[in-house]
């Protein structure tokens, strides 16, 4: 009996999942909404000559665009989108401190950088599971950059820190500093269920070096979850 009611059950979710995909054809537009996880990939700080440094984080972000999708077969479609991204990096604080002589103290640095994206992507459906591979190619335009962070020095003194100046805190727009195009290779997987998606992706850079005047090496790292709603042409 058992057996018979797993296979009706088996029966029935292949049949909605196959109701659920697109027929070929067709072109189904998808407006998304989600969020980022980046991080300048490599990026350290340097506040001293201790060798100790501040290392990049994740930071946090929001996505939000339209993709349109064209299904030519069951198991095959291309997408092309035009999506915006925040990004950036954030550092973990950098806390350097003499007994005897002086300190430092480098905290709550952020860096925001706001992209244009358009993806171009192969889609791959998985049987009739809802789930679907996506990889292709992405083209990321640098709209805007700012940056943020606190820095205090000064004398340790008898074991207090006694600062040279009152802390500084410093924010502005640093757009220049960085290039302005960002060429990436998006890979992800894909769930769809009737009209409903939900998207990872991960963006691996293979632009080297975001900076313009530091030969570094430095790259984007960007994680994407987003949700998007299909309606087909």
């Amino acid at each position: 009996m058992n057996k018979y009611l797993t296979a009706l059950l088996l029966l029935v979710l292949t049949a909605t999942a196959a109701k659920a995909q697109p027929e070929p054809g067709t072109t189904t537009i998808y407006p998304r909404l989600g969020f980022n996880l980046s991080k300048f990939a490599g990026d350290e700080i340097y506040v001293s000559d201790d060798g100790d440094p501040a290392k990049s984080k994740y930071k946090f972000g929001v996505t939000a665009g339209a993709e349109a999708e064209y299904q030519f077969t069951r198991f095959f479609a291309a997408s092309a989108g035009l999506l915006y991204s925040m990004q950036g990096t954030s550092y973990d604080e950098k806390n350097t401190y003499d007994p005897n002589g002086s300190y430092s103290l480098f905290k709550d640095v952020k860096y925001t950088m706001h992209y244009l994206k358009l993806p171009v992507l192969a889609v791959f459906n998985l049987g009739y599971s809802g789930f679907s591979a996506k990889c292709g190619v992405q083209l990321g335009y640098l709209l805007n950059a700012t940056s943020s962070n606190y820095y205090e020095s000064g004398q340790v003194v008898d074991g207090e820190r006694i600062p040279n100046a009152p802390g500084d805190e410093a924010s502005g727009t640093v757009t220049d500093v960085f290039h302005r195009l960002d060429f990436s290779i998006p890979v992800g997987i894909s769930y769809r269920h009737d009209r409903f998606t939900v998207d990872l992706r991960y963006d691996i850079s293979f632009t080297r070096n975001i900076y313009k005047y530091i030969d570094s090496g430095i790259r984007n790292s960007n994680i994407s979850l987003v949700l998007g709603y299909g309606f087909t042409l």
